[in-house]
């Protein structure tokens, strides 16, 4: 099955919340009194905003949470308080983000639905999401109004009164809209930062996840959190499975390119000239996954470029044999290789984002750096060994299983989708 990781390379080009108002800071936000009010101005009225657990001081990492499809009555009873922490529970449930607790901070944003649950159907859900009625995960909202509620929980949080701190704040946070649904969907919007360097990426993202999430019975909530949240919209990963069947197309050359040049999907490679019988090649020296394959300490990963990726069995490579960045179905149709870790290329990508984010631009993955890396990654290798002692037999059966989604899996399976790519947002901050 695939997963669809969608970069918005347009992050949202508006001047602000309300396509063409300016986002208000004062008691009266969301619109002034000789405007009409539009519907993203009275949704941000209505919502309230707050935060979970410790508030952390500095450049911190803003992850913001909200839910679609519960209506008021949920609200009070609790359904809603209970979704949002249930997120917070599984951001925070795996290394590496266990021990990043300190340099992320939860808001939240709690709107009422007027009708309950999502469907396939757009209905009358405060964030009008839903789902594709087709084989594939996708799902679909309004991603400006989740944009204008996040702004303002940042804008609220922090007494946000300029454009440039907005821009910032916003720039360094991951939004994810839960969905009241127990359905095996999910979709992670990018947006990018122009001013990324040094293979580190920047910009927002959005992470649709349903609530109750689940195949065939078994619970994929904290999965999907891991693989859409923290993977692709916190370190931007690519997709790390494919599709025996799938052939690439300039197109499909072009669209990884695309998310390249931006610094995504680096735990990738692109390779059209390797034969389609070669299934393993060592890392380039000039690639920055290099230093970890010289590095006694990572033997046991086998660090190398694995044939298949970014959906396609051939050109496209990944670093690992299993990881969380492989299907999640593999927990209920291949539990003998499913991995629910990231490897050592998500695990560096998502500590370089959070260090770049808390310590500003001047920050670089330098040996001095790399030496903290691989202090700070002893808990992730830890629990990840852990993990795989309990595997016993069939763990080490997975070491000599071949991976690929065969392609009459996709039959009976939502198809995944990839990632779209939105432009720099504008936003502005009345005084």
């Amino acid at each position: 099955m695939k997963h669809y990781f969608f970069i918005l390379v347009a992050l949202l080009c508006m001047a602000s919340c309300n396509s063409g108002n300016d986002i208000q800071s004062s008691d009266t936000e969301g619109g002034t009194s000789d405007e009409p009010m539009t519907r993203q101005d009275s949704v941000i009225r209505m919502c309230t905003y707050g935060h979970l657990g410790e508030l952390h001081q500095g450049n911190v990492f803003n992850v913001v949470i909200m839910a679609d499809g519960y209506t008021q009555v949920e609200i009070n009873r609790g359904s809603y308080a209970s979704a949002l922490n249930k997120a917070k529970d599984a951001l925070f449930a795996r290394e590496p983000m266990k021990s990043l607790t300190e340099y992320v901070n939860i808001l939240t944003v709690t709107a009422p639905s007027n009708v309950s649950g999502i469907t396939t159907k757009k209905r009358d859900t405060v964030f009008r999401t839903y789902f594709d009625n087709g084989s594939t995960t996708n799902v679909y909202g309004d991603s400006v109004t989740i944009q204008c509620c996040a702004q303002m929980a940042l804008i609220k949080e922090y007494d946000i009164t300029t454009d440039e701190e907005l821009r910032k704040r916003l720039g360094n946070t991951l939004v994810i809209t839960l969905l009241n649904s127990s359905e095996y969907k999910g979709v992670t919007l990018l947006g990018y930062d122009e001013k990324a360097t040094d293979g580190i990426p920047g910009g927002w993202s959005l992470s649709y996840v349903p609530t109750y999430a689940r195949i065939e019975g078994v619970d994929v909530f904290e999965d999907l959190i891991q693989h859409e949240g923290v993977g692709h919209g916190i370190a931007k990963l690519g997709d790390e499975y494919f599709y025996e069947d799938r052939r690439v197309t300039s197109n499909d050359k072009k669209r990884f390119d695309d998310l390249y040049k931006h610094y995504f999907a680096q735990n990738l490679k692109y390779d059209a000239t390797a034969l389609t019988s070669v299934t393993k090649q060592p890392i380039e020296s000039d690639h920055w996954l290099y230093q970890f394959t010289q590095d006694a300490t990572y033997n046991d990963e086998d660090i190398r470029w694995y044939a298949g990726a970014f959906e396609f069995p051939t050109h496209f490579w990944r670093s690992s044999e299993y990881s969380v960045m492989n299907a999640t179905t593999d927990k209920v149709e291949h539990p003998e290789v499913y991995d629910p870790y990231f490897n050592v290329a998500g695990r560096a990508m998502i500590y370089k984002r959070i260090m770049r984010c808390y310590y500003g631009s001047s920050w670089k993955f330098d040996n001095t750096h790399y030496s903290e890396f691989t202090n700070f990654d002893q808990n992730a290798r830890k629990e990840r060994a852990g993990y795989k002692a309990t595997q016993g037999a069939a763990a080490a059966k997975s070491l000599s299983a071949p991976y690929y989604i065969r392609s009459q899996q996709g039959t009976d399976r939502p198809q995944q989708a990839t990632p779209k790519v939105i432009e720099p947002i504008k936003v502005r901050v009345i005084k």
